[in-house]
């Protein structure tokens, strides 16, 4: 193999290995997002549950309709 080849079957490799690890950290990185977004929105609407505990359809109702 000439010199260009090997640098040509380098990069392609390395790109190769690449791959699997910038989707996985595209992935983190958007439900960082989301989850991030989720505390802003909770953070913004000031709630409170004097010490209660909310079932799942209270938190539902409390996030999206207030």
């Amino acid at each position: 193999m000439t010199y260009d080849e090997v640098l040509a079957a380098i990069s392609l490799l390395l790109e190769r290995l690449k791959k699997p690890f910038t989707k996985e950290e595209k992935g983190k990185s958007s439900k960082e997002e989301a989850l991030n977004a989720i505390f802003a929105r909770a953070d913004a609407l000031h709630l409170n549950s004097n010490g209660e505990k909310w079932t799942r359809e209270e938190l539902y109702e409390r996030l999206c309709f207030s």
